[in-house]
């Protein structure tokens, strides 16, 4: 009996944490969007956080650079290219 109570009292307590915790983002995963979606914006921000994450890989290995220039997005592959650490490619 008291381990149903247990049991029942730690689900609702772990139903709370993680509906009630905020998503941390995912700036790797943002940054692959934003270069593939022509989000300049969103792009800026994440470069202003961490240049590292220009470096990120895809699908197919392809880094946000790749992405931009497959879809002509002259913006996006502008601000990457004045942000990208060549040495780590």
């Amino acid at each position: 009996m008291m381990k149903n109570k247990f049991v029942s009292l730690f689900l609702v307590v772990l139903s709370l944490t993680t509906t009630a915790m905020p998503k941390a983002p995912n700036l790797s995963q943002d940054i692959i969007n934003a270069a593939a979606t022509g989000n300049v914006e969103q792009l800026q921000k994440i470069i202003a956080i961490d240049k590292k994450y220009t470096n990120t890989r895809a699908h197919h290995n392809w880094t946000p650079l790749h992405l931009a220039a497959h879809k002509d997005y002259d913006e996006i592959v502008e601000e990457l290219l004045g942000s990208v650490d060549f040495s780590k490619m």
